[in-house]
Order: C-alpha cells, then sequence, then structure tokens
C-alpha cells in the first residue's frame, strides 16, 4: 500500500496535520538513544490506526530503498509529501515557506562550492534555513563525509530534516533555531553514532561530535565516488 493511501486512512477521524505532525514524533521515537524519551502520545489513537503508523513508517524506508536502487543520489519523500498533502497555500503565503526543489538545490551545491579533498571529511556545511535538509541532502551527495548542520524556525520542517539526515547517513545535527534572533527551541543530533538520534538541550552542543576535528573554512568540490548505495550508508 502506498504512503499516501495509508495516511489517508488515518485522516479519515484525524486532521492530516496532527496526524503527519505524530507520524513524524513515531519515527524518530525508533531510533532514539535515551529510551525514556517518546515524542510520540501513544494513547491518542486506537490499536488499529497505532498499526497504520507503523505501516507508513515501513512504506516510507521501502520507498526510500526503492529510490537508492534507482540511482537517486538523494531523496526528500517526506518533503514531497508535506508540500503535496499536508501544507496549506495560507500557510506557504503566510510564513514564506517554500522548498527549494531538488534541482536547484544540486545546481546551488555545484555553484558555490570549491575543490575539497577526502570526500568533505572535516568540513562542515550549515544552512540556516534548512527546511527539510534539501541542501543539506544535496551537499552530503556530493561531500559524504561532512558535517551538516541545518536549522529552521518550524518545528514540522526540522523533524522532516532529522529524518532524512538519519536514512541518508548524515552526520550532524538539526536545530529549531531562529537564526535571527538566536533562540533556540530543540535539537538532535544525528548519527553520531550510526543510525541513532539524540536530544540536545543548547545550541552549543549541537556542534560538538566525538572525535571529530573540523577546520575553521569550506572549501569544497565534486570528488569522484558513486554516492550512496543503501539506506544509512556510510561512506
Amino acid at each position: 500500500m502506498s504512503f499516501y493511501k495509508t495516511f489517508n486512512k488515518l485522516c479519515k477521524v484525524h486532521d492530516n496535520t496532527i496526524v503527519f505532525r505524530d507520524w513524524l514524533d513515531y519515527s524518530i521515537d525508533q531510533f532514539l538513544i535515551n529510551p525514556d524519551l517518546k515524542y510520540f502520545q501513544y494513547d491518542k489513537y486506537n490499536e488499529n490506526e497505532y498499526k497504520l503508523f507503523f505501516e507508513l513508517f515501513e512504506t516510507w524506508i521501502k520507498n526510500m530503498e526503492t529510490r537508492i536502487k534507482e540511482g537517486y543520489k538523494w531523496f526528500d519523500l517526506i518533503g514531497y509529501f508535506y508540500e503535496e498533502t499536508v501544507k496549506s497555500s495560507s500557510k506557504a503565503s503566510n510564513m514564506g515557506q517554500f522548498f527549494t526543489p531538488p534541482d536547484v538545490c544540486d545546481l546551488m551545491t555545484k555553484l558555490t562550492v570549491k575543490p575539497l579533498k577526502n570526500n568533505g571529511a572535516g568540513e562542515k556545511m550549515y544552512d540556516c534555513a534548512g527546511g527539510s535538509g534539501r541542501l543539506c541532502l544535496s551537499f552530503h551527495s556530493q561531500y559524504p563525509k561532512a558535517l551538516c548542520f541545518s536549522h529552521d524556525l518550524d518545528e514540522f520542517s526540522c523533524k522532516m530534516a532529522v529524518l532524512n539526515f538519519l536514512i541518508h547517513g548524515i552526520k550532524g545535527s538539526v536545530c529549531q533555531y531562529n537564526s535571527l534572533t538566536g533562540e533556540f527551541y530543540n535539537g538532535w543530533k544525528i548519527n553520531e553514532f550510526p543510525c541513532t538520534i539524540m536530544e540536545i538541550n543548547n545550541i552549543q552542543e549541537s556542534m560538538i561530535f566525538i572525535g571529530e576535528k573540523t577546520r575553521n573554512t569550506i572549501k569544497l568540490s565534486c570528488p569522484k565516488h558513486s554516492g550512496q548505495t543503501s539506506l544509512g550508508d556510510y561512506i
């Protein structure tokens, strides 16, 4: 069954925005290091509905695996779904929330980078208005050993970016953060240990990774490599 059909089953009773938010929480819960920390409110849904959340989670992973096998270097399934199904036109116009098309992300990566050695090892990429993490996904497809940092004010966008980082094997952090005022609301480290998510409490924590030595400047390139070959692949 498709992601859309399963999602619509849940939306017969519940608002689609709430269902999508809860599915993001459910999915993040599966990878949290702290077993006592849970975002998903399990008592909100009956047993059959709870099974549909698992079905959505399973379908997302299978769809992503299919895209990788088809040769996609990166694919933002949940971002596409959010744009087409969840996000209302009023929210888009009021918040100025329009996600960058994938081809534009790849073009920006190629136009704004300089030669980088060792697939980006020791370098950092930062997007101060990261959305679902598309620029970081594009950057990582070219420089898979660099750290990536994505900030956004919108909670939905941040949680989409967390899952995108995780499933693409990106090591870095995502913060719900106001890049203009410096206000920090929430944050997550992703893949400090393979396929894990760790909640963090301040912006300083988001920049510190075990065993990482990073340079102060970024000199980027397009090294020749096959890209991601499977989910959670660490090149």
